[in-house]
């Protein structure tokens, strides 16, 4: 990555692309890079925008959603723009793509529905789910800890939460993995893009069944749900907080579980500690998601001339706002290149800052420490394939592996009936 200065708009000017495969290679170096020399810089890449990588400035742009908006519009070339992602997602997230008014009602439908108490009702499921995942396994040594654990439990939970069938989570889940991991423009994002419209369609037809036949599921609570002026939700509406909750709950908690999996097999003292003192993973629950920043940017676009960093950013323009920079300022946190389990102090930004704070954070928390909690259990000696291990090709958005495949010591299955039945084929 490169820094310039563009003297007739005296702004720092750079050579980065989030998107990339460099900077997958290593984010972390190019995070750091800029927040020593160029905090607040313009990109030209994906139509432009600007980069902002400190704490106190992305804090700062998250805690006013104002000037910093989440909308979708159509720009002045006729092109879809706007949203959390850059390039915008070919689909459209609600709440995470509105602002306020539009933005509160849909919140606070899914505030209530994803709260802690909707938590302490799937635990046990949860536990089972994961126990049933590794018997599968357990007997012959190997897995895979992406494709056979971090992928299909929270896909699994999030179907079952929202009303979909169990045994169809696999078409549900790989397109949502495999669009971010792909770069924009290729193959892979296209088949990527043309299987989340599929599942649009898919949660159509639910959504219009649902409102029909209402069932105890959050797909009936959402299409009967109201608006702040109490207006029902459009069909189109209803679709679209839907695919907020299947998109947000089938790849990140996937992607935070699997550099966990990772991390504990690379620093095997914070393996054996975990082990030794269960009780710590509240803690290393919060240092995973500061130290791999599972949602590593978010999109906004700037409604009013701003200043920020001393910096000045003009109306209208995108803004990238680094979570995952921002999560290894040192200004912010002691010593943040160093993954600390036991870290006491830690404001990270790993679930997001301000009122687009990720709404799903306690359901998120109790999938991975359950799945963290059975793998040290069960296949507590666990030793990753590090030559057929596969990263995300791109992390711009979401940070996240395609495979990990371990081989462990075999043990028996805990002889409990299987607790997904069908839905895993």
């Amino acid at each position: 990555m490169s820094v310039t200065t563009q003297s007739c708009h005296a702004r720092p000017v750079v050579d980065f692309d989030h998107q990339s495969e460099q900077h997958a290679a290593d984010a972390p170096a190019a995070f750091r890079s800029l927040r020593q020399n160029s905090p607040v810089a313009w990109s030209e890449h994906h139509g432009g925008f600007w980069v902002i990588t400190r704490y106190r400035d992305v804090f700062a742009c998250l805690r006013d959603p104002a000037t910093f908006t989440s909308g979708r519009f159509i720009n002045a070339d006729g092109q879809l723009d706007g949203g959390i992602a850059i390039p915008p997602l070919p689909f459209r997230m609600v709440p995470d793509e509105t602002d306020l008014p539009e933005w509160e009602a849909p919140r606070m439908l899914l505030s209530r529905a994803l709260g802690p108490k909707m938590v302490v009702r799937f635990r046990d499921r949860a536990r089972a789910v994961a126990v049933s995942l590794i018997d599968r396994h357990i007997a012959s040594g190997s897995m895979d800890l992406v494709l056979h654990l971090a992928n299909p439990l929270p896909a699994i939970l999030t179907m079952e939460l929202v009303g979909l069938p169990l045994d169809r989570w696999e078409a549900f889940a790989d397109p949502f993995h495999a669009f971010p991991a792909s770069r924009p423009g290729s193959v892979e994002r296209q088949r990527a893009a043309e299987g989340i419209e599929w599942i649009c369609g898919e949660i159509s037809a639910l959504a219009a069944e649902r409102r029909k036949s209402p069932r105890q599921d959050l797909a009936s609570a959402i299409v009967h749900g109201q608006r702040a002026d109490g207006a029902p939700f459009t069909h189109e509406e209803a679709v679209e907080i839907l695919v907020q909750v299947v998109a947000g709950g089938v790849d990140t908690t996937t992607s935070l579980t699997a550099n966990a999996f990772w991390h504990l097999h690379a620093f095997r003292r914070d393996r054996e500690r975990l082990i030794a003192e269960p009780g710590l993973l509240s803690l290393a629950t919060e240092e995973f998601l500061r130290f791999y920043s599972p949602v590593q940017n978010e999109g906004r676009t700037v409604s009013r001339s701003v200043d920020v960093g001393g910096q000045e950013i003009p109306a209208g323009a995108r803004v990238l706002l680094s979570l995952a920079s921002a999560n290894r300022d040192p200004e912010a946190f002691e010593d943040p290149e160093s993954f600390i389990i036991d870290r006491a102090e830690n404001l990270h930004a790993g679930f997001g800052l301000g009122i687009h704070r990720c709404v799903g954070s306690h359901f998120a928390r109790l999938q991975f420490e359950i799945m963290v909690e059975a793998a040290l259990a069960r296949i507590p000696n666990y030793e990753v394939n590090e030559a057929d291990m596969e990263r995300y090709s791109s992390i711009g958005a979401v940070n996240g592996w395609g495979k990990m495949p371990v081989t462990f010591t075999p043990g028996l299955p805990s002889g409990s009936p299987d607790a997904l039945g069908k839905g895993l084929g």
